[in-house]
């Protein structure tokens, strides 16, 4: 008699498995960020939905592109205080090192770099210098998203993610 429920069991298990995978339908969101009419430099913008995870993501050069958004209404947030940390720590220390000194050859060696470690160090100077490139900009371009960005229940950003072509230009204004 025991033997068969399992082809029910079975079938019971095999019907409820592709069900458990699925989760609420997303999307891909993208667009620009502007404060007062510029673009927003750097920081994070944020998509809270009513049901599912909230996904944050970057921005760059006042643009973003959001993965995996659910489906549906969705509070917005938008903050760059990291920036303000980075920008207060330059104010403080100077700006972040610039320069990137050529390599040495430690004493006693033979005045000759072997080729794989100089072309790791040279990219390693590369990085370095674009990382201190960025940081001045970011800097330079650095302004405060105001509070009440940062908070979804007090800001005024919402957009309904799940109608192609998903573009969203978040426009903020300080006052």
């Amino acid at each position: 008699m025991r033997l068969k429920r399992w082809p029910v069991v079975l079938l019971v298990i095999f019907l409820a498995l592709p069900a458990a995978g699925c989760g609420p339908a997303t999307s891909n969101v993208s667009g620009t960020v502007t404060l007062d009419g510029e673009l927003l430099y750097a920081g994070t913008i944020v998509f809270i939905p009513a049901k599912g995870v909230a996904v944050a993501t970057e921005i760059k050069a006042g643009k973003y592109t959001a993965l995996k958004v659910p489906n549906g209404e969705t509070k917005v947030t938008v903050e760059n205080n990291a920036i303000k940390g980075l920008v207060e720590q330059a104010k403080q220390f100077g700006p972040p090192l610039g320069g990137i000194q050529e390599p040495r050859t430690p004493k006693g060696g033979s005045g000759e770099m072997p080729p794989g470690a100089k072309a790791g160090l040279e990219k390693q100077q590369e990085a370095a210098a674009e990382a201190a490139k960025y940081n001045k900009e970011m800097i330079e371009n650095y302004r405060p998203v105001p509070e009440k960005y940062n908070d979804p229940n007090n800001s005024d950003l919402k957009f309904t993610v799940g109608n192609p072509p998903n573009q969203y230009d978040v426009q903020m204004t300080s006052k």
